[in-house]
């Protein structure tokens, strides 16, 4: 299947990076440090130590539920996979904030340790420290959920006990207003205070409300690739979302059903849009068992992704490591692009999922190295050239464990991190 040119679709803007989330995050969590410096003499050290605690985890926590909502990150940054590691960095640290939050306010109040989990609602302000208790209770449950149950529960078990952290970050923030007088007694952090839950509020609410921005589209299937692959289009039932080939959607069943990403192969003058898509789940083995022509009313989220900005202009050579249909990220610009400096790995386990093979094989000629693990063993990053692991630009896209294997296999075989692209299958 060759790729078509990409379509007229008009473009939106986005703007900053990653690293500037980093420093504005970093920035906003340096009023939260007021504690620290406004004690009293005679407050217990452990005190201030346990507000600010408390304080930063529900800032850590607010700034992953705001990355957590896709349809608002994609106008700050179109690097996904980058944001997705640093919003599950910011649960854990927040997390691990916020649960050490109370064990020191035990400590300094000589507690024993049912002070930690018995509620008491009889009064005011045991009323928002039992829901600061109650939001304690809940991140154990979603830590064990994470780390000891982790493989004991399916993925969308896990998803499900995921989402309470929406409610947890909201409890923190409740809880704070009333629990201390640590807000009461600075009037600039309590009003920044306010500030970040009122806009806690609007990010739960437009995270809500998210199904209500996807767009209607019918998806047309075509033909099959071996029996893990099949090719479709989604085309515009009205206005057509702006896409490039690289980037991916989310693609729902219904308006109000779970997304499943798919990467854009090619797109049409129409904003209709062409994917490959993997058997990865339920959702996709029920598109792969519907017969040639089979229409599905879908929504469509999107699009998402970087990779179409990313290689093509960077002054190195490139070079693109695809897993299975990871590839479906990589093949417009490795076919548009100079063959002369453009690297392309393709890994598959089968070889029918090698769907580009001929166009690839083509157009870069030895450049191209097709890999199937069954009959040619498993690639690893010192079989790619010293050349250009010490100058060309990688891009990997495939499973989160195919490309964080690849990470550190390229860290490991001296490739610096600047000159590192990860796209993931979520």
């Amino acid at each position: 299947m060759a790729v078509a040119p990409t379509g007229t679709v008009p473009r939106r803007t986005r703007v900053g990076s990653v690293r500037v989330l980093r420093v504005t995050i970093a920035v906003s969590a340096l009023p939260m440090l007021v504690p620290l410096f406004s004690a009293d003499d005679g407050t217990p050290p452990l005190v201030p130590v346990a507000a600010v605690l408390g304080l930063l985890g529900g800032l850590l926590l607010w700034w992953q539920t705001v990355l957590g909502i896709r349809q608002l990150t994609r106008y700050l940054t179109a690097d996904r996979a980058a944001v997705v590691r640093l919003h599950t960095w910011l649960g854990v640290t927040g997390a691990m904030a916020v649960l050490l939050h109370p064990l020191l306010w035990r400590l300094a109040e000589h507690q024993d340790w049912p002070y930690l989990w018995t509620l008491d609602f009889t009064w005011v302000e045991g009323r928002f420290v039992s829901l600061g208790r109650i939001a304690f209770l809940l991140f154990l449950l979603v830590w064990l959920s994470s780390t000891l149950a982790r493989y004991a529960l399916s993925y969308r078990w896990w998803r499900y006990l995921h989402y309470l952290t929406y409610p947890i970050t909201m409890l923190v923030f409740i809880h704070a207003h009333g629990a201390t007088g640590v807000l009461a007694g600075n009037t600039a952090l309590l009003a920044y205070w306010w500030l970040l839950t009122v806009g806690l509020a609007g990010a739960l609410a437009l995270r809500l409300a998210s199904p209500l921005l996807a767009r209607p589209y019918t998806l047309t299937m075509h033909r099959r690739a071996g029996s893990r692959i099949a090719f479709c289009t989604a085309t515009p039932g009205q206005l057509p979302l702006p896409a490039r080939p690289g980037e991916f959607f989310f693609v729902r069943a219904s308006r109000w059903r779970r997304g499943h990403p798919f990467s854009v192969v090619s797109t049409a003058d129409t904003g209709a849009v062409h994917f490959a898509v993997g058997e990865a789940g339920r959702f996709t083995r029920t598109l792969g068992t519907l017969e040639p022509g089979s229409i599905v009313d879908v929504y469509l989220d999107g699009p998402y992704g970087a990779f179409p900005d990313n290689a093509a202009d960077s002054g190195h050579e490139a070079v693109f490591i695809a897993g299975g249909i990871g590839i479906t990220a990589f093949a417009h610009q490795a076919l548009h692009t100079d063959p002369e400096r453009t690297w392309l790995y393709h890994l598959v386990r089968d070889p029918a999922e090698l769907i580009y093979d001929h166009d690839l094989a083509a157009t870069l000629g030895q450049r191209y190295r097709p890999v199937v693990s069954a009959a040619d063993g498993r690639l690893t990053a010192d079989a790619v050239p010293e050349r250009l692991r010490a100058t060309a630009t990688f891009s990997v896209c495939g499973s989160p464990r195919f490309t964080e294997n690849w990470y550190r296999q390229l860290r490991g075989a001296g490739v610096a991190r600047e000159r590192i692209r990860l796209e993931q299958f979520e």
